[in-house]
């Protein structure tokens, strides 16, 4: 299923408040019934049985866990998806779902049978009475051996919400979230000839609840896998994009297993008021949850689009809704927590322990909006290692130690380590997302700014795969058309500009090595910053020097270095250079020095180091995807030509190009050939 115009109109033009208005509340509709079920799912058990309530609490984390699989194999499918929709490119989008159901199902079948064999040593580190550690494995062996109905609909339900497709996701998860508490009661307690299951009733819910969402989701979200050796690629560009949600849930998981073993060492009772209080928060984090999962794709489709302006725009909305709906919850938690509890549990113990905790969580959940919302857009933009860096940082490095610190003290000091892990996370978080909206700044300010380029000057610019010849046909193209030809020629200009050695600047910008390249003293002290930062400050001078050769007005050609992009305003002729990588081996190996490995595997692992080095840069200096066909006027494949005979080709059509160009108006856009 493509994406259809109105879906592209609405991610990428239309009021930011209109889309969310239109794509959040079925979301948020849907997480209001999942909340309810988890809300009634624990009213029911705690009515059976305290011990079958802390049987749930324990069986959490390994819920999460699922979740983090699933949902983060889907967020993967979605972001992927959503960013090859931007560039119109629907069947790679098509393909990359279908590669999300054979992952899906494929987690399913590992986490199922390492979960059957660890079940009841995990149960016993979090309870101690021999009721609940029964009930415990009985239902997490259920839940976790019959999960697949879950990873099947967490990646489907991304499918359709990539494709713009809320209103299905939304249908799937309230019909099954009503039969899993249609069957509660029915399952736990029986009725009429259906007999009673206690605990194992509950999980039995659970499951055909899952299994109900992933059928209705499945009739549109499914499609065919491609071959397997395609969904291998596939494969890794979903986990790069949806592996740092795996990471943030995984790690969720995690600091609840952690906290719950603290716990256990004060009693069953406090473990239960940890289970309370994350069950009762998701019901009151229903509007921030559901604005986390409407703005991943629109964030990822302006992203691709560089539309930074909106991107941000999306941002401050997010903060403002999702502060005034959390206002509610710090009201409940901070004045009505022993209201809230009853309803669950009517043990004294419970009570007492959790009448002290929930007011002091409750301060932090202003501070959450932010520790919350960042990760998710560093996600949402392809960073993924920021959005895992944010999540340790809240969930693991502020809030586990220093919640163990605290039991040392007292347990009503415990829950101190909420707000504080949320105010020190968010902050983090804010002061990073800063730091990004400045890089936009500059790069909209970049391509805004006019060059004042020289009337009719003509300027081709070379990209090319490593390998592919691309730079001998620069050269060719040059002394064909009688064109200045820079390619090193621009190292030694920022080389000079800066006054350093030639060669260690060819190796601070080297796409591929620089990270191998040994720093100095000298040079730590005149850039004041690491490395990774002074070869940046060596590209934006790099690009200083590309866009004064074109002030000059002369004709010329210009190989790599993203002269494409950096020159826009210049309407350059841009041409795209590959070959097949047979073709590619067999250029290196005649170029090669005489004691140079060339080994197949040596020049492979070289060329797609090199190439994923060009990628990297391009989106730190452009933040745009290099070796996109459609920022090209041409593109040329040399295998089996011979560069001579493709030179005058070439020519043609960049003459051809630059012939139009001056026939048209300067604020027309440049002529496709």
């Amino acid at each position: 299923m493509e994406k259809s115009h109105s879906d592209t109109y609405l991610f990428g033009r239309e009021r930011i408040g209109k889309v969310l208005w239109k794509i959040a509340p079925p979301v948020m509709l849907a997480q209001l019934i999942q909340a309810l079920y988890n809300i009634v799912d624990s009213f029911f058990v705690g009515r059976y049985s305290p011990d079958a309530l802390t049987a749930l609490t324990v069986i959490y984390p390994l819920q999460l866990i699922i979740i983090a699989l699933a949902v983060g194999t889907g967020v993967g499918v979605n972001t992927y998806m959503a960013r090859k929709f931007a560039m119109g490119q629907e069947r790679d989008a098509e393909k990359a779902a279908g590669t999300g159901s054979v992952l899906a199902a494929l987690s399913w079948a590992v986490f199922a049978l390492l979960s059957l064999a660890v079940m009841r040593p995990y149960v016993r580190t979090s309870a101690t009475t021999p009721l609940a550690v029964e009930y415990a494995v009985l239902y997490g062996n259920i839940v976790c051996a019959g999960s697949l109905g879950a990873f099947l609909e967490g990646c489907w339900t991304k499918v359709l919400q990539s494709r713009g497709d809320m209103l299905r996701p939304t249908a799937a998860q309230v019909a099954g979230a009503l039969v899993n508490i249609a069957l509660d009661p029915l399952l736990i307690f029986g009725w009429g000839p259906v007999p009673g299951l206690g605990v194992a009733g509950a999980a039995i819910a659970t499951v055909v609840g899952q299994g109900t969402a992933a059928a209705i989701t499945g009739v549109k979200g499914f499609c065919p896998p491609p071959r397997p050796r395609e969904m291998v690629r596939y494969a890794r560009r979903i986990y790069f994009y949806g592996y740092s949600s795996i990471l943030m849930q995984s790690l969720y998981t995690v600091y609840i297993v952690a906290l719950n073993v603290i716990l256990a060492g004060f009693s069953d009772a406090a473990v239960t008021v940890l289970g309370l209080y994350y069950k009762l928060q998701s019901f009151f984090f229903i509007p921030l949850l559901g604005l986390q999962t409407c703005i991943v794709p629109v964030l990822s489709f302006n992203c691709a689009r560089k539309s930074y302006s909106r991107c941000k725009n999306i941002m401050r909305d997010t903060f403002l809704i999702s502060a005034a709906f959390m206002a509610a919850g710090i009201v409940c938690f901070v004045f009505f927590p022993r209201q809230l509890m009853s309803l669950f549990s009517p043990s004294p113990e419970v009570l007492r322990i959790g009448s002290a905790a929930f007011p002091i969580i409750g301060t932090g959940f202003l501070s959450a909006v932010f520790a919350l919302t960042m990760p998710v857009f560093f996600q949402a933009v392809g960073d993924g290692k920021t959005s895992v860096l944010l999540a340790v940082a809240r969930q693991l490095l502020c809030l586990v130690p220093i919640f163990w610190l605290f039991s040392l003290i007292g347990l009503n000091y415990t829950w101190l380590s909420f707000p504080i892990s949320e105010t020190v996370s968010g902050g983090i978080g804010l002061a990073l997302y800063r730091r990004q909206t400045r890089r936009w700044d500059r790069l909209e300010e970049a391509a805004g700014a006019p060059a004042a380029p020289e009337a009719g000057v003509r300027i081709i610019t070379v990209s090319r795969e490593f390998g592919s010849g691309g730079r001998e046909l620069g050269k060719r193209l040059a002394d064909a058309l009688g064109f200045d030809y820079y390619d090193k020629e621009i190292i030694a200009a920022v080389a000079k500009n800066r006054g350093l050695d030639q060669g260690y600047v060819e190796r601070a910008l080297d796409n591929h090595g620089w990270q191998k390249m040994p720093i100095t003293f000298c040079h730590s002290f005149v850039s004041a910053s690491p490395v990774r930062f002074y070869r940046t400050s060596l590209l934006l001078e790099q690009r200083r020097v590309i866009e004064d050769i074109a002030r000059l007005g002369k004709d010329c050609v210009i190989v790599g270095r993203n002269a494409d992009m950096i020159l826009r305003a210049f309407r350059p002729f841009n041409l795209f250079v590959c070959a097949d990588q047979e073709a590619k081996i067999q250029r290196c190996v005649s170029r090669a020095a005489p004691d140079e490995d060339v080994s197949e595997e040596t020049l492979v692992q070289k060329m797609r180091a090199i190439d994923k080095g060009r990628i990297k840069t391009r989106e730190l200096m452009m933040g745009s995807l290099w070796g996109d066909r459609s920022t090209y006027h041409l593109t040329v494949n040399t295998t089996g030509w011979s560069l001579k005979e493709l030179t005058p080709a070439v020519a043609g059509y960049a003459q051809q190009f630059f012939d139009r160009r001056a026939e048209m108006r300067p604020e027309d856009p440049a002529p496709a050939v």
